[in-house]
């Protein structure tokens, strides 16, 4: 099994975490599922559950009903994935502004480690 955390800022504020228990009931649970699958599988994880973004970043691919999720991710060094940043995917591509939130997460994380 994988170890999958959640990334946490410099206040203790864990922004996918809060992502997750925002969500009603029904799509909780999907996005609980396909964590678990990242734990199982790791990095052998592929479309259409995973997806390889570029530059060490993949997301996390998520389908509940007529919603897309999207959580970005990373592996660290140490084995465990980084869950960075969660968003409800509205357009056809992800929007480069969460790539970079995802980007500059991970360059904190990685700091403070």
């Amino acid at each position: 099994m994988w170890r999958v955390e959640f990334y946490s800022d410099t206040s203790g504020t864990e922004p996918v975490k809060n992502f997750v228990v925002a969500q009603d009931y029904k799509h909780r649970v999907k996005i609980l599922r396909a964590f678990q699958l990242l734990q199982e599988f790791g990095p052998l994880l592929r479309e259409p559950h995973a997806k390889h973004v570029g530059g060490g970043l993949w997301e996390l691919r998520i389908r509940s009903g007529r919603n897309a999720y999207r959580i970005l991710y990373f592996l660290h060094a140490d084995g465990a994935f980084v869950l960075l940043h969660a968003l409800q995917k509205k357009q056809h591509r992800l929007p480069p502004g969460d790539i970079e939130i995802a980007e500059k997460r991970r360059a904190d994380h990685l700091s403070r480690r």
